[in-house]
Parts: C-alpha cells; structure tokens; sequence
C-alpha cells in the first residue's frame, strides 16, 4: 500500500513538472511580462523604502506617491512630446528608404560592395507581405498588441506592488519548513540586487540620452530627439542595443556625405565607451557585475527562443540567475570555498 502511494505521489510530482514545463514553454512571453512588472513592483517599493528611511517619509504615503508620479510623468511626457516624436518618426520613415537607396549606390560602385548587395539579395525569401492593406494590418495589431503588453505589465506591477507578501507566502506554504530562512534571504537579496541594478541602468540610459542630444547637436544632424529616444531606449539592451541605435543616424548621415556618418559613427562610439568604461562602473558597482561574454551568450539565446522581449530582458535575468547560483551553489554547497589565482598566467 506505501509502495502504491509513493508511486501515486512521484507520479503526480512528474505531471506537475511537465505540466509547469509546457506552460513555461507555451507561455513565455506571459511570464517575461510578468517578470517585467515585478521589476517596475521592486523599482517602486524600493524607491518608496528609500524615502522613508532618508526623509522619514511614511511607506504608506512614499508608495502612492511614487507610483503616481511615475505613471504620471510619463504620461505627461508621452502627451508633450508625441507630437513632436510623430513628426519627427514620419520624417525618419521617408528618409531611411532614401538613406538604403544611397547607399546601395555607393555600394555598387565598388567591388566588394556589389559582393555585399549579393548576398543580402541572395538572402531575401519570397513573398514579403506587400500593399498598403497588409501593412496597415500588420501595424495596427502590432499597436494592439503593444498595448495589451504595457497593460498587462502595469497590472502585474500594480498588483505586485499593493501586496507582494500574498505571493511571497504562497511561496512559502509550497516550499519545505527548514528552507523557509533560505528562501527569505535569497529574496531579499534578488529584491535589493535587483533595485540597485535597475537604478544604475536608468541613470547609464538618461546619460546616453543627453549625451547622444548633445553629440548630435555639435554635428548638426536633423531628428535629434527621436535618434536620442531611440539611443535612450536600446541603451536597456547592453552590447546590440547601441549597435542598432546607431544605425538610422548612420544611414542618414551617409546621405550627406561618407564623412559626416564617420563622423556619427565615432560620436556613437565614443559615447558607447563613456558609458561602458566611466558612467556604468561608477553606478552599477554596488549591483551584481555581469561577466559581458556570458550576457553576450544570453542575450542570443533569449532572442532566439524568446524574442525581442527576451533580448530586452537578458541582462535582469541574467543578474537573477547569478544571485541564485551564488545564494544556492556557492555558498549553500560549496561554503564560498576560496580559489587561489595567483599562479594563474593570462
């Protein structure tokens, strides 16, 4: 009878799993939504915890606040700013194909460049979606679709927010009593790592941002804001976000001439190793340090299996990950055994 209940028992643990799995498999993108509301859930509970341990602001008041003048600033920005961001986004949809036509013909003029337009021809499948229906279809779902992302995250965020200990306790209730002291410090840990990480990447992105503003002033470049927003936003992405940022400025300034886009190039450049050797060591060195060749090799993986959102959330999972082979592996297992690089020749 204990042979047939212990069999029952493994049994049902076995469905659960794979059941979790497929979920895990189908829904993806649910839970890298959710996982984006508990980030914005820890940004401001920690923002509120911070005034009130520096300006004696009570956390019942601290968090309302904080999260009303969050949502409020940006929709106040969204509201100021989007005519002149439409504008300058219609201007920068009739330039690119005219900055691609350019250089196609800079291209064809030398060896090597018809090579290169080879190539990508040879790489083109058939049957691109074409005619204005198509288009419109595709970039109104596209909207729709955005719009139910940000909703859905601003409802995980809020709901986490208002009461995260209802969800910590049912963490609690499925986790065996002696591990409850582990479970509490490692998410104390992922929540403090987490918010000092979050902090340093708004401050590397609002750098960027004014540095990329400034830079493109001094060279005269036209759609300076929206070139910065788009800097601004890819910043979040370490590695192939400044890479992609760069590329509109680049096409249209090669429309002037080859000398102004290297010029745009260098500017980008220099503003990419600002951030990467001055500004992110200085506000980031109280976070977790992400090895760059690991979260290189993540951002790949996730864009592969999980997409864009994947790829825009590489490095916060990446940092999860790492707190939880520290906490759980390292010093659990390994009791933070020590190791000897001295004789060590790179």
């Amino acid at each position: 009878m204990k042979s047939l209940k212990g069999f029952i028992i493994r049994l049902l643990v076995l469905v659960i799993i794979l059941a979790l799995v497929m979920a895990i498999y189908h829904g993806a993108r649910y839970f890298l939504l959710l996982f984006t509301g508990a980030l914005l859930a820890i940004l401001w509970r920690g923002i509120a915890n911070w005034l009130n341990d520096k300006i004696s602001i009570p956390f019942k008041y601290a968090l309302p606040a904080v999260v009303i003048l969050n949502i409020g600033a940006i929709a106040v920005f969204v509201w100021l700013a989007s005519p002149s961001i439409s504008d300058q986004v219609s201007r920068l949809a009739d330039e690119i194909p005219k900055a691609v036509e350019h250089v196609e013909r800079e291209l064809h003029s030398f060896e090597l460049g018809r090579k290169i337009l080879n190539t990508i021809s040879s790489g083109e499948g058939e049957g691109l979606p074409s005619g204005q229906l198509k288009k419109a279809f595709t970039f109104f779902s596209g909207a729709l679709t955005f719009l139910v992302d940000v909703l859905l995250i601003l409802a995980f965020a809020l709901f986490l927010t208002a009461n995260p200990r209802l969800y910590f306790k049912g963490i609690l209730y499925l986790t065996p009593q002696k591990y409850h002291d582990t479970v509490n410090e490692l998410f104390r840990r992922l929540n403090g790592t987490l918010f000092r990480w979050f902090i340093g990447k708004i401050v590397d992105m609002f750098s960027i941002f004014v540095m990329t503003i400034i830079g493109l002033w001094l060279l005269d470049m036209p759609l300076i804001f929206t070139f910065a927003l788009i800097a601004f936003f890819f910043s979040f992405v370490p590695n192939i976000g400044p890479v992609i940022s760069a590329l509109p400025p680049l096409a249209i300034a090669f429309m002037d001439s080859p000398q102004k886009a290297l010029y745009v190039g260098l500017l980008y450049l220099g503003i990419q190793m600002t951030e990467s050797y001055f500004v992110t060591p200085n506000v980031q060195k109280h976070a977790s340090y992400v090895p760059p060749v690991l979260l290189l090799l993540v951002q790949f993986l996730l864009a592969k299996f999980l997409g864009v959102l994947g790829l825009f959330l590489s490095t916060p999972i990446l940092v999860m990950i790492m707190v939880l082979v520290k906490k759980l592996y390292v010093e659990d297992q390994l009791r933070n055994y020590s190791i000897d690089l001295q004789n060590f020749k790179s």
